[in-house]
């Protein structure tokens, strides 16, 4: 149960039909809290529940829901009940609460909802996932040009219930072309006569509908703005961006990123971990793991090339583990530095060579550190009776030490390259992020490992 204290309270009033307390008792919470409240009910009584409550409180409390709740209302309400919460819902809420109906429900749905709100849910949806024009809001204010100070004041006060926010107004023409944005607290300063024209601003920051919406949230951070206006490929302002979307985007990306880091196919936004279904999680997991399994097939060739230096000193196979270990740490950490600045653009391609040597100077400190500790652990942790009489501890030691130091140049290396040699291709670095250069220094780590021993041993390779 979500909420323990007011659960049963709601419940109590629900069952002795008390719907004047009912909706007193939701008016007096946040929206959010409501939600809460309702998720701990059964769907017919949630449903119920909505149907006592003002259009315009429903509405929130319906855009609040988690997305197993809005797809239970979904499936308690009638389609003429989905259509009266769609109308009073704000634009983005609205389409996204659409886009999670079933196809069938939809069909049935939309052409119940009132003309403008129908027109703008078709707009919207007809947008490219993961632009701008699919996260944009259409509830924005807008004036037009020759007014003053207190006419545009009136006009937002006709239109402000409607909006998502009145902080910003833009100011467009007939046509919607927008030629300059003007905030409410600079209309409520000035002087009632004065020109809208005199106080907007015309140095104008808007993205188009058409951008990547993480283009978008960039533009909104660089430029500390509380919403950001969307125009087309005309001009005209057809939606905006405020800073809760921009959020709701950045935990998108971010989601998405991490996903990918893990090889992992991402997941739906807002999909709860212990509600999305074993089956599910298996498809999501299944194709990288396989993949990388058969690139781990280099790993056993490795291994089987050096079988007789293996067998000239068993003692080498103890420490293959902490060989590979220390690449994948080590390329992990330079491909997930990389991967974070070539999103921030802090990094482009084109520096390839200077992250090249920066990533050389690190994992050469680092190298310092990483010879002695393995040295140390050589020499104190293996038996002396492991050690072929020949060779002597000291000198297994010293190969181990090279190698895990050469392992973490060559890690850091190739971690830090390979994300920018992505972004090069087009290609997400993300999508070449931990497991694939685990894989890749496995390998190389291998080859290092056990050509330094046949060397320095005079093992047979």
């Amino acid at each position: 149960m979500k909420n323990p204290v007011l659960t049963p309270e709601l419940r109590e009033l629900l069952e002795a039909g008390d719907s004047a307390t009912l909706v007193g008792f939701c008016t007096e919470m946040h929206p959010r809290t409501v939600a809460e409240v309702l998720g701990d009910l059964d769907p017919p009584e949630r449903l119920k529940v909505l149907s006592f409550m003002p259009a315009a409180l429903r509405a929130d409390v319906v855009s609040e829901m988690d997305l197993e709740e809005q797809a239970e209302l979904a499936g308690e309400a009638s389609a003429r009940e989905l259509a009266s919460f769609l109308d009073e819902m704000l634009a983005d809420d609205r389409v996204d609460f659409v886009q999670r109906l079933d196809p069938a429900v939809r069909d049935q749905v939309l052409p119940l909802l009132e003309r403008a709100a129908r027109e703008d849910v078709k707009r919207l949806l007809a947008q490219a996932e993961g632009t701008v024009g699919a996260r944009m809001n259409t509830d924005f204010a807008k004036i037009p040009l020759g007014l003053t100070a207190s006419q545009a004041i009136g006009r937002l006060r006709q239109q402000a219930s409607r909006k998502e926010t009145i902080y910003y107004s833009y100011v467009v023409d007939d046509s919607d072309r927008m030629f300059g944005v003007v905030s409410l607290k600079e209309l409520v300063l000035a002087k009632p006569e004065t020109p809208v024209a005199e106080l907007m601003s015309t140095q104008l920051v808007s993205v188009r509908a058409s951008d990547d919406q993480e283009l978008a949230a960039k533009v909104l951070n660089s430029y500390d703005l509380l919403a950001l206006p969307v125009v087309d490929d005309q001009g005209r302002i057809v939606g905006i961006l405020t800073y809760d979307d921009v959020a709701d985007i950045i935990q998108a990306e971010t989601t998405e990123d991490i996903a990918k880091i893990g090889a992992v196919a991402a997941a739906v936004d807002g999909e709860p971990y212990l509600r999305t279904p074993v089956t599910t999680h298996v498809r999501r997991r299944a194709g990288w793991i396989v993949a990388l399994a058969v690139v781990q097939v280099a790993t056993t060739w490795v291994i089987g090339s050096y079988q007789a230096t293996i067998g000239s000193a068993l003692v080498l196979a103890a420490y293959i583990p902490m060989v590979m270990a220390t690449g994948g740490n080590i390329g992990a950490q330079s491909s997930t530095v990389l991967i974070r600045s070539i999103a921030l653009g802090e990094v482009v391609p084109s520096d390839w060579w200077r992250v090249a040597l920066r990533e050389l100077s690190i994992a050469s400190l680092l190298g310092i550190a990483t010879v002695g500790v393995a040295f140390l652990k050589v020499w104190f942790f293996t038996a002396p009776d492991q050690v072929p009489a020949n060779i002597g501890l000291g000198a297994v030691a010293g190969v181990v030490a090279l190698a895990v130091a050469a392992q973490t140049v060559t890690s850091a290396v190739v971690g830090g390259l390979l994300p920018i040699g992505a972004r090069s291709l087009s290609i997400d670095p993300a999508v070449v992020a931990t497991p694939a250069i685990t894989t890749i220094v496995d390998v190389s780590g291998l080859l290092i490992y056990f050509t330094l021993a046949a060397r320095m041993l005079g093992l047979t390779g």
